[in-house]
């Protein structure tokens, strides 16, 4: 791999908070490909499998993923997202959220290189300046991978993979738990599936648990146009 290749990796990486998911647009849209793609073996490092897998996600033309994000608070939610990407600047989503209601909030987002458009259920498109971008939360999965560990085969959707785990407490808070998994494919070294799950006990109540779950396939998506 070029070395400026990975010094634009290793910076983007570092990018942390607001700031990180201000610069996702960046990311996704213009990092030039510069995966090294082929098979995954069970001796290879897990971090240096996961980062490469990143890369390569990154650089990937096309590409559909379903994300579903629960947690138990009060009531509990159900959201459900569909991100499709399209070349090298064009991005959908179209989220659909339940959370205690008898009614669902349906959203929709569409990216042209710098350019973000927003509706509301079936209302009219408007267009903001360029704010948080689908997958965002995948970098933060791949920033720190100090106790990232190979935890098994399993094949996804017909897929042989690799599951590979990192568990930390965030910010050093012993009763917080996050257990972030990603499914590598063992013979193409795509990301097939991302889960992230925080949970926080507490002392008078059923601890709070949040699971992230994420999908992808990789081929073409329906044309991604400007809706205004």
């Amino acid at each position: 791999m070029p070395n400026w290749c990975q010094r634009t990796i290793r910076r983007q990486m570092k990018v942390r908070d607001s700031v990180r998911v201000t610069l996702m647009a960046a990311i996704l849209l213009t990092l030039p490909g510069c995966s090294n793609r082929g098979p995954v073996h069970e001796a290879d490092d897990p971090v240096t499998v996961v980062r490469e897998a990143w890369r390569g996600f990154l650089a990937e033309d096309e590409r559909t993923c379903h994300e579903e994000v629960t947690n138990n608070s009060g009531p509990g939610s159900l959201k459900e997202i569909l991100i499709e990407v399209q070349g090298r600047n064009r991005i959908r989503m179209v989220t659909d959220e339940q959370g205690g209601g008898p009614d669902s909030e349906h959203s929709e987002f569409i990216f042209i290189g710098v350019d973000k458009y927003f509706r509301v259920r079936n209302g009219p498109w408007q267009k903001f300046p360029p704010g948080k971008i689908p997958l965002a939360i995948l970098s933060e999965m791949v920033d720190d991978l100090s106790a990232l560990k190979l935890v098994r085969r399993e094949t996804i959707e017909g897929v042989p993979t690799f599951q590979y785990e990192n568990t930390y407490h965030p910010g050093g808070v012993s009763n917080r738990t996050t257990t972030d998994d990603i499914w590598i494919g063992a013979n193409d070294h795509r990301i097939r599936k991302f889960q992230i799950l925080f949970s926080e006990t507490q002392s008078m109540t059923a601890p709070f648990v949040t699971r992230e779950t994420t999908t992808c396939s990789y081929g073409p998506v329906p044309e991604i146009k400007r809706p205004i």
